[in-house]
């Protein structure tokens, strides 16, 4: 049942997880910071966001694939909505009509793919970025017939012309998968005020024969010259298109050393099953999104620079990945960055590590010791959902924000050191921590949440407040042996008493 219970949850967060080229949501930044931390998920409307300090970000809707009218909110706790999540609304056959508000800056991939029903579609001149597909088989779509289909803030979603060279126009700032699959195009002319293109682009073109991007273009997404005749034709291992991006890779070899002066990493190895062993150039400056996704084969990693940015989900499904070399002065690991890294036994945490972002090792079946820098203040949902071996975890005091279930199904942790800083104990927390024999829940904590306990056994908590409050069941399901020690007259002992726990006094 341990087993069964891991995979379900592992289904739920993959499939929450899951974009354009499993998970790829690249930000083009303009007025919002997006490299901010998240502050807290929440719920609301049916609405599931995730709250940032200057923005807030949809990430699913409760009544995504059967809503006829769809008022997108401005806010949310005063944070307006930057982002609409990839595959937001997939698959509606209902949905009419769209209201996009003017903060929305970003929509994900595939947001309104296949919603066979859309016609009314009014996107604000706030929207900088549009990720691929992501109006695709709409009868709005298919009724934009202008050679050049400009939408927001200049983004390029169509093109309805059969020019083999094709001169982009002034208005254009952002180009999403307007030429995708078209055969005829093989030239194309750019200009300086384009920021970037998004995956897919130019997935396809076969007749695009070589690097058409000039240098200035930084933000290339995921796929975007696949099967293409570049791509197809090359003798060259590695394709490095726009400024420095390494767009592709067409090489065999089991260790690769990328060059020096390749700047980016955008899917040239994504479910690559050959390699066993890169190394990662100094010059490097950012891993994509999904970079290195599902290289079942990869097993060691050495970072050389010192500030390279990871991208969400960059090593996600790694399987074999038993050693990597962080970046010297890397401050965040993004969501699901190793996640289903099954053989990862350990791994050495850079001392400017101040983010830890959700499902980050989510699935590290193997991971048994992991030291937390005292710079994290933020851990997020599922961080170490289902590291199953995982004895020993000494908790940073300055964390300030602490994800659901982050040691959910760690049946062998023994001891865990809650920081100073946390106000409350996430829902899920400990839940099949079977293993767990005992903690201390310090004044500090207020609220032990839902199911933070669930299914536990054999553990003695310490619980040192007056005004620890315990919801229902957050002892759910609990095994035998479960102790209390409390303070004589707290909420503690009143908890204990009602959910028939033995308890003595300090």
């Amino acid at each position: 049942m341990r087993k069964l219970s891991f995979l379900l949850c592992f289904l739920l967060i993959l499939i929450c997880f899951v974009g354009c080229n499993e998970q790829n949501k690249e930000i083009i930044k303009r007025d919002y910071d997006f490299s901010l931390s998240p502050i807290k998920t929440g719920v609301k409307d049916g609405f599931s966001y995730i709250l940032y300090e200057d923005h807030s970000e949809i990430v699913s809707y409760e009544k995504a694939t059967t809503a006829y009218e769809v008022a997108i909110p401005l806010e949310f706790e005063g944070k307006p909505v930057a982002v609409l999540g990839a595959d937001l609304f997939m698959g509606n056959d209902n949905l009419k009509k769209i209201t996009i508000p003017d903060t929305v800056t970003d929509i994900g991939n595939y947001a309104f793919f296949m919603c066979s029903a859309l016609e009314q579609v009014v996107i604000p001149t706030s929207v900088e970025r549009i990720g691929c597909d992501a109006f695709l088989k709409t009868p709005w779509f298919n009724k934009l017939n202008k050679e050049f289909e400009v939408v927001g803030n200049g983004v390029l979603i169509k093109y309805n012309g059969d020019d083999e060279t094709v001169t982009i126009p002034k208005s254009v700032k952002y180009i999403s998968s307007a030429f995708k699959d078209n055969v005829i195009v093989s030239e194309i002319m750019f200009h300086s005020e384009i920021a970037g293109i998004s995956d897919n682009a130019f997935y396809g073109c076969g007749s695009i024969t070589e690097d058409i991007l000039p240098d200035y273009i930084k933000n290339i997404g995921i796929y975007a010259f696949h099967n293409t005749g570049w791509h197809l034709g090359s003798v060259d291992e590695f394709l490095i298109a726009g400024d420095n991006v390494l767009v592709e890779w067409t090489g065999d070899d089991e260790n690769v050393i990328i060059p020096e002066g390749v700047k980016s990493i955008s899917g040239a190895f994504y479910e690559n099953t050959t390699i066993k062993n890169i190394v990662l150039p100094r010059s490097l400056e950012s891993v994509s999104n999904n970079a290195f996704f599902n290289c079942t084969a990869l097993e060691r990693v050495e970072f050389l620079g010192e500030n390279t940015v990871l991208g969400v989900g960059c090593f996600m499904g790694c399987g074999n990945l038993n050693y990597i070399a962080l970046p010297s002065k890397l401050e965040r690991i993004p969501d699901n960055a190793f996640s289903a890294a099954k053989k990862l036994v350990g791994i050495s945490l850079p001392k400017t590590l101040r983010y830890l972002g959700a499902s980050a090792f989510y699935g590290c079946v193997a991971l048994k010791d992991i030291e937390l820098m005292q710079s994290v203040d933020f851990i997020g949902d599922y961080a170490f959902f289902g590291c199953e071996a995982l004895l020993n975890v000494k908790m940073p005091q300055e964390v300030s924000f602490m994800g659901i279930a982050v040691f959910g199904c760690c049946y062998d942790l023994k001891t865990v050191e809650l920081p100073n800083n946390l106000t409350v104990l996430p829902e899920a927390t400990f839940s099949c921590c079977f293993g767990l024999r005992n903690l201390t829940i310090e004044e500090n904590i207020k609220v032990v949440s839902k199911f933070s306990f669930e299914k536990c056994e054999n553990i003695e908590i310490t619980v040192k407040g007056m005004e620890t409050n315990f919801e229902v069941n957050s002892f759910s399901e609990m095994g035998k042996g479960v102790k209390f020690k409390v303070n004589k007259g707290s909420k503690a002992e009143t908890f204990a008493k009602q959910s028939k726990i033995e308890y003595s006094y300090f």
